[in-house]
């Protein structure tokens, strides 16, 4: 009886150890690695006069950025280039996207490209895009035989000069 009960107790104290090392195991490799998550969930950014330079910077955008006005959460963004291709097409829907959907207070998005070429820059186009119209629209990859000029067309309002 001895032995059975002394068996008992050493399967009970070893399956006890054992859990107690494997729920152990995540911490450890999380400050081995150094990554994160796959599937993390990430906070919208408040937008503010402190935090629009950081997420500015964060975009990707080949287009020069001549002014920002951050005002009644209505960003406005003045933009130049050379030439309106789709890429830069592509370019203008991803930071409208980006900005409304990375952000939690920005309501309107406005982009207005300049002419880079002559010694004064003119304007070409105007962008005007409000987090409603987003809701609206599909996803882009649902509208693959659009270009992304039709599509700011189509969704957004746009004015040509």
């Amino acid at each position: 009886m001895k032995r059975l009960a002394r068996a008992l107790f050493a399967s009970v104290f070893l399956s006890v150890m054992l859990a107690a090392l494997l729920s152990l195991a995540p911490v450890l490799s999380k400050h081995g690695s150094g990554s994160l998550p796959v599937f993390r969930v990430e906070q919208p950014m408040h937008l503010t006069e402190g935090t629009l330079v950081d997420f500015l910077s964060r975009q990707s955008m080949n287009m020069r950025l001549h002014h920002v006005e951050w005002e009644r959460n209505s960003l406005t963004l003045d933009l130049s280039t050379t030439r309106l291709t789709n890429e830069r097409y592509r370019e203008m829907y991803l930071l409208i996207q980006r900005t409304l959907t990375q952000t939690d207070n920005v309501e309107s998005v406005r982009l207005t490209v300049y002419d880079a070429s002559p010694a004064t820059p003119a304007p070409l186009m105007t962008v005007r895009a409000t987090r409603g119209d987003l809701r609206k629209s599909p996803a882009v990859q649902q509208e693959s035989e659009r270009s992304y000029q039709q599509y700011l067309e189509r969704f957004f309002e746009v004015k040509r000069y």
